[in-house]
Formats: structure tokens, C-alpha cells, sequence
């Protein structure tokens, strides 16, 4: 299982390319199918990792034998900070967020999972928060979609929106 992976974004492949984002993603706690219990996502703006974008806490849980993920939590920060583990710099250490954006849950029953995992009914709860922390707004989707084809395509998918927990 990959535990820290460093992802760097340019505009083109050619010569000239401009860097557009660096992301970190480190995972941990495995479960016995291989999907990471817990995800940060760390978007920056420089490869120095000194301009930060966006921060991501996924945690996953009633996860199948096959992979599939049950209830999932995406949570978005405003800052993030890593610190530095073994040499100045290094920033190899612990990640922490501040100021709590939105929470997404997203939650798949095991019989809304099609035999190659692909959600047939999801429902998706998205809470924002103030700077404070205090919740401002909850909205729901649930979302359903028609048998897939071979190659993980549906054919229609319904999407109901709704204000609240829905």
C-alpha cells in the first residue's frame, strides 16, 4: 500500500511547462482489502510546499472484503501545516489542519454496490461551517444510477437535491 505519494500538476508536457499544483496524499491505517481508514490531501501552489491551496481529511469506514466503501467522510480545511520530522524543512511530519470548511458524508449501502463496485444508490450529506466552526448550511444529494455497462458506464443517473439532511 502506497503511504505517501507526491503529485506534481503542469500545464503541458512540452518544453516550457509551468508547475500548477504540488499534492500530497498520505494514507494509514489499511483495511484488509487495502483501502486506507484515513487520507490527508495536501495541495500546494509551489513545489517548496510553502503556498497552500486546500486541505483533505478522508475517513473511511464499513469498507467490504471487495473494497467497497460504505461511509465515507471528506472533510476540507482552510490551512494546513506539516512539520518537519527528521532535518529542517523536510516536512515529513505530522499534518495539521485548522478552520474546518465543509464535511461531505457520503454513505452506499453494501446492496447499492453493483459485483464491480460501482454505486447504484448514494446519498451525499455536505455541511459548511463558519470561522468559527458553527454550522451554516447543510445540503443533501442522493444519487442513483442505472445498471452499469462492461466498461463502468451508466446509462442515466438521477440526482435529487435537497436543502438540509434531506
Amino acid at each position: 500500500n502506497v503511504v505517501n505519494q507526491m503529485i506534481y500538476s503542469y500545464d503541458n508536457d512540452g518544453a516550457g511547462k509551468a508547475l500548477m499544483s504540488v499534492q500530497e496524499t498520505r494514507s494509514s491505517g489499511f483495511s484488509n482489502s487495502g483501502v486506507a481508514l484515513e487520507q490527508f490531501v495536501v495541495t500546494y501552489a509551489d513545489a517548496d510546499r510553502t503556498q497552500f491551496l486546500e486541505a483533505k481529511r478522508t475517513v473511511n469506514s464499513d469498507i467490504s472484503s471487495s473494497g467497497n466503501v460504505g461511509h465515507m467522510e471528506v472533510s476540507t480545511y482552510k490551512t494546513a501545516s506539516i512539520a518537519d520530522a527528521v532535518t529542517k524543512g523536510d516536512k515529513a511530519g505530522a499534518i495539521t489542519l485548522t478552520t474546518l470548511l465543509d464535511k461531505q458524508v457520503i454513505d452506499t449501502a453494501a446492496k447499492d454496490f453493483d459485483d464491480r463496485g460501482n454505486a447504484l444508490k448514494q446519498t451525499i450529506v455536505k455541511e459548511y461551517f463558519d470561522e468559527k466552526g458553527g454550522s451554516i448550511g447543510i445540503e443533501t444529494q442522493v444519487i442513483t444510477n442505472e445498471p452499469f455497462s462492461i466498461h463502468d458506464r451508466t446509462s442515466k443517473s438521477t440526482i435529487l437535491n435537497y436543502e438540509g439532511k434531506g
